[in-house]
């Protein structure tokens, strides 16, 4: 995706972050990834968009929470550059998080590239995704969602992406489906429906409208960090 699409799709998805029905999926994100904060942690961690007020960077254990972004929003971004060519070295960061990201790059591999060439040998991929069988999915094909061009967005189940993943010497630490209220953008409605939460995960199937995936990049000769640390507690 050349840069100019970029800056327009960006923007877009910004203003939707903070419109009450993206802060109510950042929050619901944000207490999803709670519970694996205890091994999301070192030295540089790379956002990529800047999305809205993106609160679940607090309970990740970075020294340094930079975020890349096609356009500076109130000189809130570190680097402003295209998303598939960042200004960063090979190996040069510990974990990724991209909030929706991948979306807007339709059927383009670039953005995949680009994660692994930056991301260090048993560093993270935290991804925030759109499931596409829910009625968040059909919104946004229809146009009801407004975060996205409907025209070139892909949405991707999390099968699809683990198995890209897996391709890439990759293996998937976590997934986690959430967020089972309808993408109706009113604070009070939103409000009354969140007890859709909890009800969602009982009323199985009914799909959730996202879901989190975290991927470890592995490295032959290389030991996983957390599987060490897992094996340790069961001994």
């Amino acid at each position: 995706m050349i840069l100019k699409k970029q800056v327009a799709q960006f923007k877009t998805l910004n203003r939707w972050f903070q419109s009450p029905l993206g802060e109510a999926v950042a929050q619901e994100f944000t207490h999803v990834l709670e519970p694996q904060a205890h091994y999301l942690k070192g030295d540089i961690l790379v956002q990529l968009g800047d999305n809205g007020a993106h609160p679940w960077l607090s309970s990740l254990n970075y020294k340094y929470k930079w975020i890349a972004s096609p356009y500076n929003s109130h000189n809130a971004c570190s680097m402003e550059s295209a998303l598939n060519h960042l200004p960063l070295p090979r190996n040069s960061v510990d974990c990724l998080v991209a909030p929706l990201t991948l979306e807007p790059f339709g059927s383009s591999f670039s953005l995949l590239d680009e994660i692994d060439r930056v991301l260090k040998p048993m560093g993270y991929i935290v991804l925030l995704g759109i499931n596409p069988w829910s009625l968040w999915g059909l919104g946004i094909k229809s146009g009801l969602v407004s975060g996205f061009d409907k025209a070139s967005v892909k949405m991707r189940t999390p099968m699809h992406i683990n198995r890209i993943f897996m391709q890439r010497g990759y293996t998937q630490c976590n997934l986690e489906h959430f967020c089972y209220i309808p993408p109706i953008n009113n604070q009070k409605i939103i409000n009354q429906l969140c007890f859709l939460h909890e009800v969602g995960k009982m009323l199985w199937p009914f799909p959730s409208g996202f879901y989190y995936y975290i991927a470890q990049k592995n490295e032959y000769g290389l030991t996983c960090i957390r599987t060490k640390s897992l094996k340790h507690l069961l001994t």
